[in-house]
């Protein structure tokens, strides 16, 4: 979809990837996985995300990614325990937003992680927040003095309540005593990528990369690329991240919409087929389908039912067909036909 956050300019969408915690990825807090315990909440572990599928087993065909550090309601467990990656545990049904499948539970833990790194951002609304005391409000949130685990939570829960510029003065004081901590360098660059200082984002951005590569890093570093039409710059950063997770759905689905923009027009088509495989809920990507079976191939009949794809997944952002700095750039004079806008409207009137 669209250049800009995320994969477009004008929808306000937030949700964090976590990549980091302090406990080993299969356990909980009491060392131990929630695999045979009946916990009604579930954290996943593994640091490349786990896969919600639509019936308990790793052959059956996958609902979604749920990333790392997500919280999953669980709603069953199997009476059957399975081994995988060395783990013996059940597989239970969970619900995450409004999607329902199984997972293994051996990558799931009953407490969520302290340590946490940003991933994905957007336009997103945050608060003006330009008066408080950062010192006077950590001192009563982190009694012992230069508890860094703590600063850095805290600052994590301010972005989390959209309120970045917080964020960012907390990860500052956690970045004082640690110069070097990638997790404070990593949440700040993406607090200031929200709030648009490009600059200072890239340069945290940078020393996080330095520091410790993460593709959380790599990811976030491309939105600047993208933010300032530096494609090439975008699909270097993106391919790293996926070399180092390539169960990075994100980064696929946003490498599809980058080659689109480049014209680079095969390999949009099989990045997005990746970033479906990965995600089959992402409806930017069905969407960037369309773009690319009109633009390249004038191709009305795969163009419309990727477009109907889109929709069926839950994509809501009408005008971004008709945009020509957006979707429109892609999908011109197919955009104008009464089929099209048939399609468009049956969908409209359904939300």
């Amino acid at each position: 979809m669209k250049k800009s956050l995320i994969r477009f300019e004008c929808i306000f969408t937030y949700f964090l990837v976590l990549s980091f915690c302090i406990w080993n990825c299969s356990t909980g807090k009491d060392g131990k996985s929630i695999a045979n315990k009946n916990s009604n909440i579930g954290y996943i572990t593994a640091k490349s995300g786990l896969f919600l599928r639509e019936n308990p087993g790793k052959k059956f065909p996958k609902v979604t990614l749920v990333p790392h550090g997500e919280k999953v309601n669980i709603l069953e467990y199997a009476n059957t325990t399975d081994f995988i990656d060395g783990i013996e545990a059940k597989w239970v049904k969970a619900k995450y937003k409004n999607l329902e499948g199984w997972m293994f539970s051996g990558y799931l833990s009953d407490t969520p992680f302290a340590h946490s790194v940003s991933s994905s951002i957007a336009d997103i609304t945050y608060f003006q927040d330009d008066t408080y005391d950062i010192d006077t409000e950590l001192k009563s949130r982190c009694p012992i003095q230069n508890d860094i685990l703590c600063i850095l939570n805290t600052a994590i829960s301010y972005s989390n309540s959209n309120y970045y510029k917080k964020s960012i003065a907390a990860n500052s004081k956690a970045l004082a005593l640690d110069p070097k901590n990638y997790i404070g360098l990593n949440n700040r660059g993406f607090g200031y990528l929200v709030i648009k200082e490009l600059d200072k984002s890239l340069d945290d951005l940078n020393l996080s990369i330095e520091y410790r590569p993460t593709y959380n890093a790599y990811y976030l570093r491309s939105r600047i690329h993208l933010e300032r039409k530096q494609y090439e710059k975008v699909s270097a950063d993106l391919n790293q991240a996926l070399q180092l997770n390539a169960q990075d759905c994100i980064s696929y689905s946003l490498l599809g919409w980058n080659y689109l923009l480049l014209e680079k027009w095969e390999l949009a088509k099989s990045t997005l087929m990746k970033s479906i495989d990965c995600d089959p809920s992402d409806s930017y990507s069905y969407a960037n389908l369309a773009n690319y079976y009109w633009k390249a191939k004038r191709d009305k009949k795969n163009a419309l039912a990727f477009i109907e794809k889109s929709l069926q997944h839950g994509y809501t952002d009408y005008a971004s067909f008709y945009k020509v700095d957006s979707d429109g750039k892609f999908l011109k004079g197919l955009s104008q036909t009464d089929e099209f806008n048939q399609l468009i409207d049956r969908y409209r009137k359904k939300k």
